[in-house]
């Protein structure tokens, strides 16, 4: 499995855990005998996305919710709520994949997903958290 369809596969585990509010390492196993789900089970790759958003949920909704402005952020869509966790989380926890590459790819992967335009919404909230992250690496270098 390509690290896109892991991210893809992440994005269906994570969409499905956000409506039904079930533990996902549970359902896993059911999802992906349904085939009205159309989920594949995870790779150790998507594995790992999906267990590093549950467990740092809290921080990378936060993380997000602080660069959206005037936006409230219960109204971000489902699908993009999640695509933007899966990129927050590989740019603040995971540290593996570029952060271009990391955006690149949550981009195109909203323009698969999510709605017209939330491509760009997704871009304009990852640069922000790509920046962040940026500056406090600079803070943390400097030793201030």
């Amino acid at each position: 499995m390509t690290r896109r369809a892991s991210r893809e596969t992440a994005l269906k585990v994570l969409y499905a855990w956000d409506l039904s509010g079930l533990d996902p390492l549970e359902r896993i196993p059911y999802w992906t005998d349904e085939k009205e789900f159309n989920i594949s089970k995870p790779d150790d790759f998507g594995d790992k996305i999906v267990r590093g958003v549950l467990d740092c949920r809290d921080a990378l909704d936060q993380a997000i919710a602080g660069c959206v402005l005037d936006w409230d952020f219960s109204r971000i869509s489902v699908v993009d709520r999640n695509i933007l966790r899966i990129a927050a989380y590989e740019i603040l926890f995971l540290r593996e994949t570029p952060f271009a590459v990391v955006i690149n790819e949550a981009v195109e992967i909203a323009k698969i997903y999510g709605a017209e335009d939330s491509f760009r919404f997704v871009n304009g909230i990852l640069d922000q958290i790509k920046a962040k992250t940026k500056a406090a690496e600079v803070v943390n270098d400097a030793g201030i």
